[in-house]
Parts: C-alpha cells; structure tokens; sequence
C-alpha cells in the first residue's frame, strides 16, 4: 500500500494495518475487556498502529485544545489501556 500511495505522489504517511478479527471486534462490542480481548490480534495491531502514531506524532500525548481536565485524564487513560501500560478493570 505505502509504495501504491508513494507512486502516485501522495503524501499520506502509512503507519500499518488494523488486523481482521471477528472474535476480537465481538469483545469489543460486547464492551468488557478481559485478557483474552487484550491479547486478541485486533488489540494487538491496534497497539502497533498507536504506538508508530504516538511515536511519528508525540505531541498527540498531550492532547492539546482539551480545557476539560477530567477529559485529559479520559483521554490519557484510553491511550494508555490501549498501549498496555494500565490494564485497571481487566477480567481475567
């Protein structure tokens, strides 16, 4: 894909793929996490693709433009649970 877009001369930078994952979107639609969930190849990629984000754009982490902080700490949180780095509320 990325030497497709490169051909064509779009500039749209290509960080990865969101894996397809039937079991893994049905977790998600459920709404619960639990560890099978977070360790599903769809919570996987996404990881992956947050990660490379976070990494080619780190000034996503500090959410600028939120006047809220109670969404700051939303939004940190959300980030953080999806690299892994809080797993509060996790079922086994």
């Amino acid at each position: 894909m990325r030497q497709v877009l490169a051909a064509a001369g779009s500039p749209i930078p290509i960080l990865g793929v969101l894996t397809e994952d039937p079991a893994g979107a049905a977790g998600l639609d459920a709404g619960e996490l639990s560890r099978r969930l977070l360790g599903s190849e769809l919570i996987r990629s996404g990881r992956v693709l947050a990660e490379k984000a976070l990494a080619w754009w780190p000034q996503l982490v500090g959410v600028p433009g939120r006047s809220d902080p109670a969404d700051q700490v939303e939004a940190g949180c959300a980030v953080q649970g999806l690299l892994g780095h809080s797993h509060t509320g996790v079922k086994g």
